[in-house]
């Protein structure tokens, strides 16, 4: 796995609760978890792999860009470049963690950032996308 540029923290400052896969190919590449103590969404984004765990590229996504995502307005390279930092999650095979780093996205590898174009398409994501786009409009809804 490349070397990360970051802080070594002990935990995440949430508690992830995982809601379902956007993307999933032998396994879920695209996650979305929300915290159990507030109205807060997170992606994880598989990264990479070695013989001792997965990595997780984990990056907050605000409500209003992940309407903004459904309606194609904004890519998934675009919603972890608008944040100052991420964090990368490293996990064994018991889906423990090894090792949490916080990374600013200035330092981050190239190679762990989807391709410019990584815009939500109905036919190459999960079912699981079209149901939290349904839930994020009727939220709207029930709000206005």
């Amino acid at each position: 796995m490349k070397r990360l540029s970051g802080v070594k923290i002990n935990k995440l400052d949430f508690i992830p609760i995982k809601q379902g896969d956007l993307l999933y190919h032998e396994g879920p590449l695209l996650s979305v978890f929300k915290d159990a103590l507030s109205d807060n969404y997170y992606f994880y984004k598989w990264s990479d792999c070695d013989d001792k765990a997965h990595r997780w590229l984990v990056f907050k996504v605000a409500i209003k860009h992940l309407k903004a995502f459904f309606d194609k307005q904004i890519s998934i390279r675009q919603l972890i470049l608008e944040q100052p930092f991420s964090y990368f999650l490293d996990l064994d095979t018991y889906l423990e963690p090894i090792n949490i780093a916080l990374v600013a996205v200035a330092n981050m590898p190239e190679s762990y950032l989807p391709e410019q174009d990584s815009y939500f398409e109905v036919d190459d994501f999960e079912s699981y996308g079209l149901i939290l786009q349904k839930e994020l409009k009727e939220r709207t809804l029930a709000i206005a």
